[in-house]
């Protein structure tokens, strides 16, 4: 498992996850100009996912995990009252064999997945 992940303007690096830093730009995307682009570490991702099936019973894939990680990180600086929408790009079921398994997350990356997880009333 892994590959190549080409990120726009840092280069050729090392990926775990799929879909991670493919290096494409879409015609969508073209005149896009984002406020922030979030760096989201594979584990954090993991995290993500984990914390969506477990709180709200959803099953997302690994870029919605990362999505979930990069608002978590950032809530903190959100005004109160935020309202704030998530857009998740696929479901989990190709990631039950990585994402969700505790044997591939130690294996793989050398961590605990859910080690990290705030499941108290702390967590947003």
């Amino acid at each position: 498992f892994g590959g190549v992940e080409i990120n726009y303007n840092q280069g050729v690096g090392t990926r775990t996850l799929t879909g991670f830093g493919a290096g494409i730009v879409p015609d969508l995307a073209l005149g896009a100009s984002p406020n922030e682009v979030a760096r989201v570490r594979d584990a954090a991702s993991i995290r993500g996912c984990r914390l969506m099936a477990r709180r709200e019973g959803i099953l997302a894939g690994a870029s919605g995990g990362a999505v979930v990680a990069a608002l978590l990180e950032r809530a903190d600086a959100l005004p109160p009252g935020s309202d704030v929408v998530l857009v998740l790009h696929d479901t989990g079921q190709a990631y039950l064999d990585t994402v969700y398994d505790d044997d591939w997350v130690r294996g793989t990356l050398g961590e605990d997945a859910d080690a990290a997880l705030d499941l108290g009333e702390g967590t947003p």
